[in-house]
């Protein structure tokens, strides 16, 4: 789900996951969190640092 925050702020990006039960969530959520900000990072090269979207992940469940 993405929104922004407030009329000028950055974008919120706000991700869930489900893991592998024998991979360590905090590993999963910082790759999926990496991932996700070097892509919005080249979907928006021109974007000035104080308008970048915060990404948070959070791991919902493990199978």
């Amino acid at each position: 789900m993405t929104r922004p925050d407030g009329d000028d702020g950055p974008w919120h990006v706000e991700i869930h996951v489900v893991a592998l039960r024998r991979a360590r969530t905090v590993d999963v959520a910082r790759v999926v969190r990496d991932t996700v900000e070097r892509r919005l990072d080249a979907l928006e090269s021109a974007r000035s640092p104080q308008s970048a979207p915060r990404v948070t992940v959070t791991v919902t469940g493990l199978v």
